[in-house]
């Protein structure tokens, strides 16, 4: 991802202040209202990145026409809660000029459901399986393990349209399929970080004439409470 941020014309050649902050209207731009990081670090090769008498991050020796690849130290950052929206992105250096690079960061929400099977008219919880959760927006997927009741429980969810379901492989080798086949939901934007609840899924005998894809195809949503 390539920021193109506004620039200002200084007597200096290759600089770029990089300010990290809480975006809370999620316009993906600073406004003078909203709060800075200032202690998230970051590293860009073949610059040197120092911290000014204000405590503002600038990169230097900054070669104009350049690509330069900035990467977010994680660890930095003291609340878990808090995520920036890329933490690693590319900018390129801009001749005689002081490029101002601003990085929305969001509170982070929350996800918390279970799956179970229905054996001789009970729930039985479902341990031992992994669920798939992909960004709608970016693409990203990452993978949530069940613990031994059957449940889970996942933070730092960026903001924005997801979608969750359950490995098709193990839905096959436990000759189940799984109701409903795939949910979507979205994190909101909030101070606090969303807390999205009742993501569950039921697993019922595999019908013959079924097999369940891991690309899921239709679009249900079912089973989602938030409470902000």
């Amino acid at each position: 991802f390539y920021f193109s941020n506004q620039s200002n014309n200084i007597y200096n050649n290759g600089a770029a202040l990089v300010r990290f902050y809480i975006d809370q209207n999620g316009d993906s731009k600073y406004n003078e209202n909203e709060v800075e990081i200032p202690e998230i670090q970051f590293s860009v090769k073949n610059a040197n990145v120092e911290n000014d008498k204000n405590g503002d991050k600038i990169i230097y020796n900054l070669i104009p026409a350049n690509s330069y690849n900035l990467i977010v130290k994680k660890e930095s950052i003291k609340n878990p809660f808090i995520i920036p929206k890329y933490l690693e992105f590319s900018f390129i250096a801009e001749p005689f000029s002081f490029k101002i690079i601003d990085v929305p960061c969001y509170m982070t929400g929350s996800i918390e459901g279970s799956a179970y099977r229905i054996e001789n008219g009970k729930k039985v919880e479902q341990s031992g399986i992994r669920t798939y959760l992909v960004n709608l927006e970016t693409g990203n997927e990452q993978t949530i393990d069940l613990f031994s009741d059957g449940s889970f429980y996942k933070i730092g969810i960026l903001p924005g349209k997801h979608k969750l379901f359950i490995d098709s492989m193990q839905l096959r080798l436990l000759e189940v399929e799984s109701r409903p086949e795939f949910i979507e939901f979205e994190v909101k934007t909030t101070a606090e970080g969303d807390q999205i609840g009742g993501l569950n899924f039921e697993l019922l005998p595999l019908s013959k004439n079924i097999v369940p894809s891991r690309i899921p195809k239709a679009n249900r949503k079912e089973n989602i409470t938030s409470s902000q």
